[in-house]
């Protein structure tokens, strides 16, 4: 980064960047969440962002979206079994449930923005 950033939200695109290995955008999401790191910058997430880097990470796992993760991925997490095996499953969420938390506490401060349903609508706190 070319200024220091006091404060800074993170998106879940970001996230899942940060903690699966292979997806597109993996060296500039790891890459800018170190120099967050580094920065000591604070860091705001949605309440939903655990659901959301959850729900992408199984897209990731089953058949129609392992594709757009390396070869060297699907194999040491054997996601070919992801249909059959339960174990498979649950080892690779786990896994990333696991680097996701440990993302989030690498961060010098680290807030989530909670998500309040007022006259119908999804609002956020701030």
């Amino acid at each position: 980064m070319s200024a220091q950033l006091a404060r800074v939200y993170l998106d879940s695109g970001v996230l899942i960047g940060a903690v699966v290995e292979g997806v597109d955008h993996t060296t500039a999401s790891t890459n800018f969440c170190q120099q967050i790191v580094n920065d000591r910058t604070t860091v705001a997430i949605s309440a939903l962002s655990r659901y959301e880097v959850a729900h992408i990470a199984s897209l990731l796992g089953n058949p129609a979206g392992r594709r757009r993760l390396p070869d060297s991925v699907v194999q040491e997490y054997e996601l070919t079994n992801w249909s059959a095996d339960e174990s498979v499953r649950d080892r690779w969420m786990t896994t990333i449930s696991m680097s996701l938390e440990s993302l989030l506490g690498s961060f010098n401060e680290f807030a989530e923005i909670p998500v309040l349903l007022t006259s119908g609508t999804l609002q956020f706190k701030s």
